[in-house]
């Protein structure tokens, strides 16, 4: 809907999964808006890598994974 993605080859290290949020058009939202508390970015973070370990781990096996919503 947003069009606002990024992509990278697994697995991600804790450091490419940050950038990587933080690039995003959507990134400001991460930090609170209108009063809300910020979102965890760590844990944002820690669910990337381990997703990301996940895929890696499947190899040729793995197909498609859609992750929605993912609440923090």
């Amino acid at each position: 809907m947003l069009k606002d993605v990024a992509t990278a080859s697994a697995p991600l290290s804790r450091d490419r999964a940050r950038s990587m949020l933080l690039e995003l058009r959507v990134a400001p939202i991460l930090e609170g808006y209108r009063g809300q508390a910020s979102l965890d970015v760590e844990a944002i973070c820690d669910a990337l890598v381990r997703i990301s370990w996940f895929v890696h781990d499947l190899g040729d096996r793995f197909v498609e994974l859609d992750v929605n919503p993912l609440l923090v």
